[in-house]
């Protein structure tokens, strides 16, 4: 149960992290050809069946580029499975599933955080558009999901 509970954890963590970048970046690249590549690319991937996409990466990873130990189970460090490489592959799998709806989720939040009025206020009062996208958006996205 200890290392499912790590493995889960693991794969959740990453696709919330994933899945909410490539919301934002969606939401902020809204009418260029990034938007609908992001939210189609995220929904094809959270749509494979795991059976069909874990040998791809698989070939990909261990066999072709040699990054990732294709099998096994090894503690890393202190114990924890988290740090270890052998984690890596099993948990990019699980993460796919929920990447497609992270993307949704946080894209239709911050499409509607954009439009607020203090958002523009932020504007209007000069601030850079890195500290109102971080500030201002980033952090008022991010509250449906937590």
């Amino acid at each position: 149960m200890w290392n499912s509970l790590q493995l889960g954890l693991f794969g959740l963590t990453i696709g919330v992290l994933i899945g909410g970048l490539l919301g934002l970046v969606a939401a902020l690249k809204q009418g260029t050809w990034l938007d609908p590549v992001i939210v189609t690319t995220a929904l094809f991937l959270s749509s494979l069946p795991v059976f069909i996409l874990q040998p791809f990466l698989a070939v990909l990873l261990s066999r072709t580029l040699r990054l990732l130990p294709s099998s096994g189970w090894e503690p890393g460090l202190f114990g924890l499975q988290i740090l270890s490489p052998y984690i890596i592959m099993p948990g990019l799998i699980l993460a796919l599933g929920p990447i497609g709806g992270m993307a949704r989720l946080m894209r239709a939040s911050t499409l509607e955080v954009v439009n607020q009025d203090y958002v523009r206020t932020g504007r209007a009062k000069g601030l850079k558009e890195s500290y109102v996208r971080l500030w201002y958006i980033g952090r008022n996205s991010v509250l449906p999901i937590r």
